[in-house]
């Protein structure tokens, strides 16, 4: 890993961790600022889509994952919400840093396909991007947990509360007309209607002829 030459007051991490444990590219950033900096915090990005095959753990399971592998080393872990634009979500992330320490140089750190990108260009504190020893894929983590069906109560229970946690959303529009026996005919209208796993609206009904 590259050495922080200049002496920072503030660690700062910014990560998805969307896998069911840290894996040793997670690990290696993160030991490697909490060995440099005692100030630091890790924010947690979170999607407006929760419950996706990206975004399958909500905030505070994963800040469980970390207070169980860290405990109080990791001083401050914090939601960061995603914008629609990188100039709003670094202006954000500045904020939120100043909000929890308005004194102090800060660095943020992160590895390979981080948020450098999207933050350098607009961000104001200086970031540090870390090579990872071992180039380990969340994606790829994620499809082989995916082939697992663990066969306990704990697995169990995991499901259900995700199902609970997911926001509720529609399922394709659909067009539905009515007609005589032989087709030869439209005996009623063509229904525009819109439903969910547990609600079902009609939109419009356009009636003809």
């Amino acid at each position: 890993m590259k050495q922080v030459e200049k002496q920072y007051d503030i660690g700062v991490v910014i990560g998805r961790f969307q896998i069911d444990e840290l894996h040793s590219g997670h690990k290696a950033v993160i030991e490697h600022v909490l060995a440099r900096h005692d100030k630091n915090i890790i924010f947690l990005g979170i999607s407006p889509a929760i419950g996706t095959r990206k975004n399958a753990l909500d905030y505070t399971s994963r800040k469980k994952k970390l207070e169980e592998a860290y405990g109080d080393r990791i001083e401050h872990i914090y939601p960061i919400h995603n914008k629609k634009f990188n100039c709003q979500w670094a202006k954000s992330l500045d904020d939120k840093i100043r909000e929890i320490y308005p004194i102090g140089s800060v660095v943020c750190y992160g590895s390979r396909d981080s948020f450098i990108k999207s933050y350098a260009p607009h961000g104001k504190f200086d970031n540090i991007e870390l090579e990872a020893e071992d180039k380990i894929s969340a994606t790829e983590v994620r499809q082989q947990v995916k082939n697992k069906s663990l066969r306990n109560r704990s697995f169990r229970a995991a499901m259900i509360y995700q199902a609970n946690q997911s926001f509720p959303f529609n399922y394709s529009v659909i067009d539905v007309a009515i007609f005589n026996d032989d087709y030869s005919k439209v005996l009623g209208s063509i229904i525009r209607a819109a439903f969910t796993m547990t609600d079902f609206k009609i939109l419009t009904i356009n009636r003809f002829e």
